[in-house]
């Protein structure tokens, strides 16, 4: 849950920032991408960069992040110093400093961006600015101290830096600023606005022709982008070898009355065929309204199925977290292994463990006869004397009915002899609606028709029987997914607090580091305190895989 969570508060970051924004549909961006050459990897189209740049100016998300323990720990990685040597680079070859204020002197409506080279930089920026605010800006000033040069019958400007390599060029047509860190790019560019010929962006075939843009368009030629060294070492989510499959992606953002609404599509390279043919959005109307987070998904194996089933009620204590204090420092031995917990003798074999395994045979066989058709997690927490607890939820959908003695049966016969000592006068009770299974951990099940529910909570499994979710009716929706952060936000901080005691943290340390969860990921949660809900919906045409999220705010 932790890991949904923070990869939920990572693509919130970067959005909730412009929610004061109004909603602006400008097509003078799909024309500016025509004066973009065609071949970069990554583009960004803006309806007006402009008021986007005012907006995260004027957060207060801005003055928390820059402040946080989040962007402390920012500024100390590697992606961080590559970039600072970059914009000292590009300082030195435009002659004045590359910061948000030399940025918003060129941010005009309509713009848009194209990425050649990630690695090294290379890139070509167009935007719509009023005539006089592009004399004032210092690029215009300082353009007596560049080499002029002309191209598709247009003046412009270049100067190159010797000992980075770097250099600027930009001009000025038609209200029009172009700026790139490649001469030659802005000369080809300047030719495709003269109508010279040459190919342009929305000339590729991985170039987006669907739907309308948003206010702000994310293009990427995954194609190339895969390849790359950078964008291999860089990319947070590491999935490189799944976005393989796919030739390009697009995000487009739009701003709505209720918050942010982003929507995603990644295009195949080769086309599948179309999936959703179960209502897999229907069986998320079992989700109580209290619930913090909850993801449904189509086809699940029985072995999946029975993982998680395992991780989040019958054998979480399988994945329980191990205190940094009680480890020693690891040292290899001779025949190659680590001696790492310090209560293991070293000079005796292990024990042998009395401790009985979960026997996980006989809830595959029954989820295995079956033709599982979805599967769900809820998901929520509480704080108890301080602790949290995280009860959960497991719905598993099928084509056919279950039989009910089947599938409490086999529940019974997986925790017997590992939460009980043997199944000798311990068995289902019936409380109201559903069963409860005595033992060392809270248990209860419920069959209705092709549906079986498990928790570790009454609240959770009464509360999703009293929202009888529907049959399947062959929704397009693969994935639906839910995380409720003005919910969990106060308990995580809690929890997190905690773990770090666990871990042994000094809070007097001198220089202070901050904590992963409690420090870097929680600042990042009060940063985005005003993102009240999020919510992921995931189809599949085929051709194309489609998300749509949703970040509700406060």
């Amino acid at each position: 849950m932790k890991r949904r969570i923070r990869q939920l508060l990572a693509a919130a970051a970067v959005l909730v920032v412009l929610a004061p924004l109004a909603w602006v549909q400008n097509a003078d961006v799909e024309s500016l991408s025509r004066y973009l050459p065609a071949g970069p990897v990554v583009a960004l189209e803006a309806q007006d960069f402009q008021s986007l740049l005012a907006a995260w100016n004027a957060s207060p998300e801005k003055a928390a992040w820059l402040a946080s323990d989040n962007y402390s720990a920012f500024t100390r990685s590697k992606l961080f110093l590559r970039l600072q040597e970059a914009q000292t680079e590009l300082a030195a070859a435009t002659g004045f400093p590359i910061d948000l204020t030399q940025v918003q002197s060129i941010a005009g409506g309509a713009s848009v961006l194209g990425v050649y080279d990630i690695g090294e930089l290379r890139l070509l920026y167009i935007t719509r600015l009023d005539a006089s605010a592009a004399l004032e800006s210092a690029l215009l000033r300082s353009r007596l101290d560049l080499e002029p040069r002309q191209a598709g019958g247009v003046d412009y400007w270049v100067r190159a830096d010797d000992e980075s390599g770097r250099s600027i060029a930009f001009g000025v047509v038609d209200g029009l600023l172009f700026v790139a860190t490649d001469d030659t790019l802005l000369g080809r560019a300047l030719e495709l606005r003269a109508g010279q010929g040459g190919d342009a962006l929305p000339d590729e075939t991985w170039y987006p022709t669907h739907g309308p843009s948003g206010d702000l368009r994310l293009i990427e030629n995954l194609s190339v982008l895969v390849r790359s060294p950078h964008f291999r070492s860089y990319w947070i989510q590491g999935n490189v070898s799944e976005l393989s499959a796919y030739s390009s992606a697009t995000s487009d953002l739009f701003m709505e009355v209720a918050g942010i609404r982003e929507e995603r599509r990644l295009v195949r390279r080769e086309a599948g065929e179309p999936a959703g043919s179960v209502d897999v959005a229907a069986l998320t109307e079992l989700v109580p309204d209290d619930a913090a987070f909850f993801q449904a998904w189509e086809k699940p194996t029985a072995p999946d199925a029975v993982a998680l089933l395992s991780q989040k009620l019958l054998d979480p204590a399988s994945g329980e977290y191990v205190p940094r204090y009680r480890l020693a420092p690891g040292a290899a031995s001779l025949d190659g292994r680590a001696v790492g917990d310090l209560e293991t003798r070293i000079d005796a074999p292990p024990a042998a463990s009395s401790r009985s395994t979960l026997d996980a045979g006989p809830l595959l066989a029954v989820l295995g006869s079956a033709n599982l058709q979805a599967l769900l997690q809820v998901q929520t927490s509480s704080l108890e004397a301080g602790l949290a607890r995280y009860p959960s939820l497991v719905g598993v959908r099928a084509e056919s009915p279950w039989d009910e003695a089947q599938v409490l049966s086999a529940l019974q016969s997986s925790v017997a002899g590992y939460w009980m000592a043997s199944n000798r006068g311990v068995s289902w009770r019936a409380v109201g609606d559903y069963y409860e299974l005595p033992g060392l951990r809270p248990l209860f099940a419920a069959v209705r028709g092709d549906l079986f529910l498990a928790s570790d909570s009454e609240h959770l499994i009464s509360s999703a029987l009293e929202r009888a979710a529907p049959s399947a009716s062959g929704s397009p929706t693969i994935y639906r997914a839910g995380f409720r952060h003005d919910r969990e936000a106060d308990n995580y901080a809690a929890a997190m607090a905690h773990l770090d005691f666990l871990e042994g943290r000094n809070p007097l340390q001198t220089p202070r580091q901050p904590s992963l969860f409690a420090d870097n990921i929680g600042s990042l949660s009060r940063t985005l305190s005003r993102v009240g809900t999020v919510d992921i919906t995931r189809r599949d045409s085929g051709t194309y895989f489609e998300e749509t999220v949703l970040y509700r705010m406060r």
